[in-house]
């Protein structure tokens, strides 16, 4: 008797026999003809569901026992050799697929339906007559510039041209007068007329005497405040005292 050595060492696993040839496919039958698939019964009323019991209560765990010691693991066999594997068998034809059938032909086209006849475009309305036209408003008076001259060292016998009024008559509101120099003192008055070498109209009847340095005289009481159109302006001077520089006069 062989012991159990020897057989570990010795064993084997045999050949593999050759797997025989496999026949061919059989060709497939026609199918049948599907039946009409059956009315389908109205759906029955469910029931009402019943009330769900209390849950019982659920028992503690009982205490787990110790694991035991594990036994140590046998030595493992020797592996017997593998044998070969057999040839494979030749794989059978496949049968032919059968014709398929021919497809039906599409049905005709049914005719289109004649559109219906567009409905007459009613008459247009009457425009009414525009309205007329509101009446323009009369045109403000231009307002007037200030105009200013300054005579440079002026004697007390001045006569300077400050401008001609082209525009309509415009009616004063202030001349502005200052003076520059040392203790400065000069009486001018303004004038105007249509004729330049004539004595003129005064302004300010007897003239105005300015002695301002700094912030200027202003005078607003007039005895002929309303300068006409078509009429030159200009500034005479009387008298003069003290060390006059320059004299500044301003019409608003």
């Amino acid at each position: 008797m062989a012991n159990l050595s020897d057989l570990l060492d010795n064993s084997y696993v045999g050949n593999q026999g050759i797997q025989g040839i496999q026949g061919s496919q059989g060709i497939q039958g026609i199918q049948g003809i599907t039946g009409q698939q059956g009315i389908t019964g109205q759906q029955g009323i469910q029931g009402s569901q019943g009330i769900q019991g209390r849950q019982g209560i659920t028992g503690q765990q009982g205490i787990q026992g110790e694991q035991g010691i594990q036994g140590e693991q046998g030595i493992q066999g020797i592996q017997g050799t593998q044998g070969r594997q057999g040839i494979q068998g030749i794989q059978g034809t496949q049968g032919r697929q059968g014709i398929q059938g021919v497809q039906g032909r599409q049905g005709i086209t049914g005719a289109q339906g004649i559109q219906g006849t567009q409905g007459i475009q009613g008459i247009q309305g009457t425009i009414g007559q525009q309205g007329i036209q509101g009446i323009t408003g009369v045109q403000g008076t231009t307002g007037f510039q200030a105009r200013g001259v300054t005579l440079e060292l002026p004697s007390a016998s001045e006569k300077v041209t400050m401008f001609f009024n082209a525009d309509t008559s415009y009616v004063l509101s202030e001349i502005r007068s200052v003076v520059t120099g040392t203790t400065p003192s000069v009486t001018f008055s303004v004038r105007y007329g249509t004729d330049f070498s004539a004595a003129g109209t005064e302004v300010v009847t007897s003239g105005i005497t300015v002695t301002n340095t700094t912030t200027g005289l202003s005078t607003t009481s007039f005895n002929n405040g309303t300068i006409p159109a078509d009429n030159f302006v200009w500034i005479t001077t009387s008298a003069t005292s003290g060390t006059v520089n320059s004299l500044h006069v301003t019409l608003k």
